[in-house]
């Protein structure tokens, strides 16, 4: 956007030098055009900058009827590939389902643990050993299925779950790792490129769940993402980018927070549904956020809600827990899950 603007600031200054050396219509009509074109641009540019517009939810139908149904499975060739790749020097692979793979050898006989959420539960910057459910099951007691999704949360869970996209397994427990930025994912209010190609849900009237594709998945939004930048995209089909992270007390809505609690339910009733396990909501140590302690009283009496005494550190360079914060982890769920008897 502000590149735009610049450039459409300097096409009126050189149509309006070419309207003063040579008179005509023609250039004096592209100046003014040219200007008012930039104005408008630096004005959005302002109104982003100072948040003058509340952010808007993504999920709301921007693209064809296509794209809101829900895709099939993919193919079986598809499922047995294996991914990887190196971010930060630090190996990461995942299977057909999107599932990060580890070599953690299997303890017969112990509950398989499916685990959910995003980038903390997959592990951005750690080997792929050193995620916490991979610790877990190098501890011996479960073994872990650690289908996480980066920049996902309860929406991209419940999605998993409906569309039956799981690794196949007789899941007696999942595990799902809740920060306070799930808030605004759920909700579509997190910024254009956590947005873009990530499930969106909203609650019909009759109860039933609704599944919204993204504005990416638009046939021109990439035509309109290349002409306008992403803060002038974000503004109009999610919410301002640079404003990408946990939402203040006074931005998070009370619709937020119960479309989050609603799709934690529906996760956790969809999960039951089709394994007969129990799940479990697991608090990153340390998270604080507007009504925590209320947030979490009304969903403890419907499912265990667990999270470890104290903060726990975070590598500054990738944002992300370290490899010793994922060992304290794994610890304490190896524990608490000990505590459920679990058996396969």
């Amino acid at each position: 956007g502000m590149v735009l603007a610049t450039i459409t600031a300097l096409l009126a200054l050189f149509f309006s030098w070419l309207a003063f050396r040579r008179p005509s219509t023609a250039p004096l009509l592209t100046a003014g055009i040219m200007s008012a074109l930039s104005l408008a641009l630096w004005l959005a540019q302002a109104a982003i900058a100072f948040n003058v517009f509340s952010c808007r939810p993504v999920n709301v139908n921007f693209h064809s009827k296509q794209n809101s149904i829900i895709l099939p499975p993919p193919s079986l060739e598809s499922l047995h590939r294996i991914d990887c790749n190196n971010f930060g020097g630090k190996k990461q692979c995942k299977d057909g389902y999107g599932a990060r793979v580890h070599s953690k050898k299997e303890n017969t006989g112990s509950a398989q643990i499916l685990f959910l959420g995003d980038s903390f539960t997959f592990g951005i910057g750690v080997n792929d050993e050193e995620s916490f459910p991979a610790i877990l099951q190098g501890l011996g007691h479960f073994n872990s299925t650690n289908l996480s999704v980066s920049g996902g949360g309860i929406n991209t869970t419940f999605h998993a779950l409906r569309t039956k996209n799981i690794p196949p397994g007789n899941y007696r427990a999942a595990v799902f790792t809740f920060i306070p930025d799930h808030f605004a994912r759920a909700s579509g209010r997190y910024g254009f490129f956590f947005n873009s190609a990530l499930p969106h849900y909203t609650l019909e009237k009759g109860g039933e769940w609704r599944h919204h594709g993204s504005y990416f998945q638009s046939r021109f939004a990439a035509v309109w993402f290349f002409l306008f930048g992403q803060d002038l995209v974000g503004q109009f089909t999610s919410c301002n980018p640079r404003r990408s992270h946990f939402l203040s007390a006074r931005e998070v809505h009370a619709a937020d927070v119960e479309l989050t609690r609603n799709l934690i339910l529906a996760t956790k009733a969809e999960f039951e549904k089709n394994y007969g396990g129990i799940f479990v909501l697991h608090v990153w140590p340390g998270t604080t956020f507007p009504g925590k302690k209320e947030f979490l009283e009304s969903l403890n009496s419907e499912m265990p809600v667990w999270e470890k005494a104290g903060g726990l550190p975070i590598d500054p360079a990738t944002g992300h827990p370290t490899a010793k914060a994922n060992e304290a982890v794994a610890k304490f769920l190896d524990r608490k899950l000990s505590e459920l008897k679990l058996s396969r």
